[in-house]
């Protein structure tokens, strides 16, 4: 994780990968949950191996943990707060798109 300063003196958090690869991680587990409600991937092995394995691995969670750590620890609580927010929100309606998606093909 990097911080930037600005030219005012705040921080900028550099959290895009980390981001990224959770949003993408949330979407894939929706659509692999749509695919297990459908009842079309029926294999529990299979169903662990996808959502614990393959998107467990994928997404980052430790290193989200560490960046929110690393700004907490800087005093920029409002960034730390926004990135969590964010994070989850989006997290979220990504697993939502996900399974609507499935559902609605």
């Amino acid at each position: 994780m990097r911080v930037i300063e600005n030219s005012d003196g705040s921080a900028v958090c550099d959290n895009e990968g980390t981001f990224v690869a959770n949003v993408v991680g949330c979407l894939a587990i929706g659509v692999f949950y749509g695919l297990f409600d459908r009842g079309q991937l029926m294999n529990t092995q299979l169903k662990l191996f996808l959502t614990v394995g393959l998107c467990g691995g994928f997404t980052t969670f430790s290193t989200f943990m560490n960046e929110n750590f690393q700004l907490v620890s800087r005093h920029d609580f409002m960034l730390a707060g926004l990135y969590t927010a964010l994070s989850l929100l989006t997290g979220f309606g990504m697993l939502w798109l996900g399974q609507w998606l499935v559902k609605s093909i």
